[in-house]
């Protein structure tokens, strides 16, 4: 995971209600698979198209909604993480646009996973918003590539476009290096890629 550095655009709250927004609909959505977790998992995460459970369309978009009901750090990282970005890029795109992004990115991570999955065989599903996620840190690369990003928890700082450029070729690599991984590389990689044309479209809007 990653976070900013340096930023002369600091979000407001006036202009993150949308970011808290979708962390509220996370919590509601952890809390329902508590409560309802056979429903959760047969509707709302992303099954391949060969899975245990039909593809629905609509999980292309409520995978990214849902976390691991175990691991409680997966949704509090993911969080920390759509703070970290989505507030800045809320801001800078306005709210409209930049839940279009989020929504965009999610989307284009699932389509990336679910062609990973039917070309390994794979049947389990896929939740949580890091595809998303990875969608958003592209887009920021682009946006403010000259600002200065850390890996978390640690001293080593790299230019925005510099970091964005190593994780996706080790994403890369890890989805056709480690398909069958609990990790969705492949949505990871989706993400990003879709980030990067969705930031690219805006730059052909100017």
């Amino acid at each position: 995971m990653v976070k900013t550095l340096s930023n002369r655009d600091a979000p407001t709250p006036s202009n993150a209600d949308c970011v808290w927004l979708l962390i509220a609909v996370n919590a509601l959505a952890y809390a329902a698979w508590l409560w309802q977790p056979g429903f959760i998992y047969r509707q709302l995460a992303l099954w391949p198209l060969d899975g245990w459970y039909p593809f629905r369309p609509w999980q292309l978009l409520t995978y990214g909604f849902i976390h691991d009901r175990v691991v409680v750090l997966h949704l509090l990282l993911n969080m920390f993480a759509l703070w970290t970005f989505g507030a800045l890029l809320a801001k800078n795109l306005g709210r409209s646009r930049f839940l279009g992004v989020y929504a965009g990115c999610m989307a284009g991570a699932g389509i990336t996973q679910l062609g990973l999955t039917a070309g390994f065989g794979i049947a389990a599903p896929t939740v949580g918003a890091s595809g998303a996620l990875f969608g958003l840190l592209a887009v920021v690369a682009l946006r403010f590539g000259s600002e200065d990003l850390s890996l978390l928890f640690t001293p080593i700082t790299l230019r925005a476009r510099t970091l964005v450029a190593i994780i996706a070729m080790s994403e890369l690599v890890l989805a056709l290096w480690l398909p069958h991984s609990r990790i969705a590389h492949g949505a990871h990689l989706g993400g990003l890629l879709s980030g990067l044309l969705i930031a690219y479209g805006f730059r052909e809007e100017k």
